[in-house]
């Protein structure tokens, strides 16, 4: 019974595994959402305050991957040209380091949604420019406070922003997680964020394994398709029997309850299984096992499965079960 509820344990811990690994953190919209309905010409712009209640927060809350900026604009027969910029604070008020931007793009009148792949730090913050107008809107509110380098402030140079009160960079960007650090947000990037080499969908894994039942002990021999934590266990049952030798789940009487019989758990360790490679597992039989064998004429067996298990990159379980037969080792009657 021990070692069923050492099963029953590890199934449990692989299910919270599970459970955990299926969840992630959402991504976030950061920056401003407003209409773009002014534009100054020439100037770089970055958010320096915003107005409490915002619905957006003024900086990346942590540090992730942005996969996509949006800009509103409304109809208009002018031709709006922007970039999407990220400036990093440099510890002095109002001033800020441009550390990555986005190609120019032509936006129309509607709602811009431009995908785009920067890793950001948390604290970042989003702005804009345009040599022909840079995106504002107007929001008569003075907690709103926008920052304005007159300029193309470039990647890589630092500058003071002259305060505006008022106003906001009327630009958005979704901010990622990226949990494996490849530079690919998780969500709609990341096929794979368990494992920075891939964002291709974590590969599924199938496992093979071949058990050779011994007289104290069944060797398992296991094979993967990628390498992983593989865990080997299993159980052997029978159906006990009364002192005069008929079997227990034949009742005296009718309509008496029937025994379900005698179940005793198998366990073979955990081992990383390599592809290409043979892993080979001890699965040892607990004395009730050997003692119950020694029971049975050679010509019968006890009967039982045996259970390779592992976890993917992605959570999900993969179980390869299969059937063994333990020969009787008990003494042939004359």
């Amino acid at each position: 019974m021990r070692a069923l509820r050492g099963v029953a344990l590890v199934g449990t811990l692989a299910l919270i595994a599970l459970l955990g690994a299926t969840s992630a953190s959402a991504s976030t919209e950061v920056g401003n959402t407003c209409t773009v309905d002014v534009g100054r010409e020439n100037a770089t712009e970055v958010q320096l305050a915003k107005a409490a209640g915002s619905a957006t927060p003024i900086a990346a809350p942590v540090a992730g991957v942005v996969t996509s900026w949006k800009v509103t604009v409304p109809p208009t027969d002018a031709v709006v040209v922007q970039k999407m910029r990220v400036f990093r604070p440099t510890g002095i008020p109002n001033e800020f380091t441009a550390v990555a931007e986005t190609p120019y793009e032509v936006l129309p009148p509607g709602s811009n949604v431009i995908a785009t792949r920067i890793a950001v730090q948390s604290g970042d913050r989003i702005g804009a420019y345009g040599p022909f107008g840079t995106v504002t809107c107007l929001t008569a509110n003075p907690e709103d406070v926008m920052g304005t380098y007159s300029g193309d402030a470039l990647v890589g140079e630092t500058h003071a922003f002259a305060a505006s009160t008022g106003e906001q960079v009327a630009v958005s960007a979704a901010v990622e997680p990226d949990r494996d650090n490849d530079g690919y947000g998780d969500e709609t990037q990341d096929k794979c964020p368990e494992k920075a080499a891939l964002q291709t969908p974590c590969p599924t894994i199938t496992l093979e394994a071949f058990p050779i039942a011994l007289k104290r002990s069944v060797l398992v021999l296991v094979g993967a398709s990628e390498a992983s934590a593989v865990q080997v266990f299993g159980q052997v049952s029978w159906k006990p029997r009364h002192r005069g030798g008929a079997l227990a789940s034949k009742t005296t009487k009718p309509g008496g309850p029937k025994s379900a019989g005698v179940v005793v758990g198998l366990s073979g360790g955990t081992q990383t299984v390599k592809p290409g490679e043979i892993a080979r597992f001890n699965v040892k039989l607990p004395n009730s096992v050997k003692r119950q064998l020694r029971q049975v004429p050679p010509g019968k067996s006890l009967k039982g499965t045996i259970t390779a298990r592992t976890t993917d990159l992605a959570g999900r379980l993969t179980d390869r079960t299969v059937n063994i037969r333990l020969r009787g080792q008990g003494r042939t009657q004359p």
